[in-house]
């Protein structure tokens, strides 16, 4: 894994963790408020709606008692319709409570009421006909016979008011307990995104320092002249500083083994190097001998020379006694002559041989101090 690619998961790591927080905060916070908002859409308006309902219930039992004690038709007729409309108001107020109905307990204690409030209102009914029938006693006894019924019936509305007074105990409770929990799991979160953030930041830096150090050790050894390989610089990973390990690597390769190379080529200038001062000591004796021979060969040049001169005095002499003894023997002078030719063709070419051999001595020289300026 690459330096950059560590970075984007530490990163990564961070932006989860509070992405985590931030939605597990959202979400316990959400159920917080649905569990306090619950007293406030729920239990508080079926409180409201039910204690409504028992006031309605109130005042249609003062009703009913204002009709049993009424003698008037018309008082009678007006208490009749306020009667009608507590019934109404109360029938009402249960089809109010409907929508708020938040379980099957719920639902039984509304039908329980209602069943209540049905039976209560057939004895009002029966109430009702022998008031308006002016039988005064008789409805009072009936009237007193209806107060269970309507004790019963305040009773429901007082169990289903208990039971909305708990459920909203039980909705803060609750509330509570998740506003608890959302910390405590905040808290929670935030610490393993703060171990998991750390260790793989420990994890990063360590990996980076410490090839780091093996990179510089590396570039140090390599600028001090040692280029012995080292297993610690040639295992460096794939990420980034491994690449950069692996490029050192094959740099010191690279410059032991041209070093290598001119070291071999040095040794093989060096010896070629010895080899040529061999043969020019080789070629300073033979030039020294060739010189000593020619100037051996110049001094007999010399004394041929000379040689060649006596003979060429001998020759005149020989020449002039012979034309001084031409007249005694021409056949003899014919022959003088021509020893006299042959000497002078021997003269000639001793005299070739001698510029021969001066040219020779000269090329001679001239080698041998070519040869001392290659040495």
């Amino acid at each position: 894994m690459t330096i950059s690619h560590r970075l984007m998961l530490i990163v990564g790591t961070a932006l989860l963790g509070l992405i985590a927080i931030a939605g597990m905060s959202y979400q316990q916070i959400h159920r917080v408020y649905d569990a306090a908002n619950f007293s406030t859409v729920n239990v508080v308006p079926s409180l409201l709606i039910l204690s409504d309902a028992e006031v309605n219930t109130g005042r249609l039992r003062v009703r009913i008692y204002r009709h049993v004690l009424a003698t008037d038709p018309k008082e009678m007729a007006e208490i009749d319709q306020s009667i009608q409309a507590a019934r109404e108001a109360i029938e009402k107020d249960f089809k109010a409570y409907e929508p708020l109905l938040v379980d099957a307990e719920d639902r039984q204690l509304l039908e329980a009421e209602r069943a209540a409030l049905h039976e209560y209102n057939k004895q009002v009914d029966t109430l009702l006909v022998l008031s308006r029938q002016n039988k005064t006693e008789e409805a009072r006894v009936q009237l007193n016979a209806i107060a269970p019924t309507a004790a019963r019936f305040v009773d429901q509305m007082g169990a289903h008011m208990r039971y909305n007074e708990r459920i909203g105990k039980e909705a803060a409770d609750k509330a509570a307990g998740t506003l608890g929990s959302a910390l405590q799991i905040s808290i929670g979160l935030l610490a393993l995104a703060a171990l998991a953030l750390v260790a793989l930041s420990v994890t990063t830096i360590r990996s980076i320092t410490r090839r780091l150090d093996v990179a510089n050790r590396s570039a140090a050894r390599i600028a001090s002249g040692n280029l012995a390989a080292e297993h610690a610089a040639s295992a460096g990973g794939q990420d980034e500083i491994g690449k950069l390990l692996g490029s050192l690597d094959s740099m010191r390769a690279d410059l032991a083994r041209t070093i290598g190379e001119i070291v071999t080529e040095s040794e093989q200038v060096a010896q070629s190097a010895s080899q040529l001062s061999s043969a020019a000591q080789q070629v300073s004796v033979s030039s020294e001998q060739q010189s000593s021979a020619t100037s051996s060969a110049a001094a007999a040049v010399e004394e041929l020379t000379v040689s060649i001169d006596h003979v060429g005095s001998s020759a005149e002499d020989a020449s002039r006694r012979a034309q001084e003894a031409e007249g005694l023997a021409s056949h003899s002078g014919r022959g003088v002559d021509s020893a006299a030719q042959r000497i002078g063709q021997v003269a000639q070419q001793v005299e070739n041989t001698a510029q021969q051999i001066q040219s020779l001595s000269n090329h001679v020289q001239i080698g041998r101090a070519s040869c001392r300026e290659r040495v």
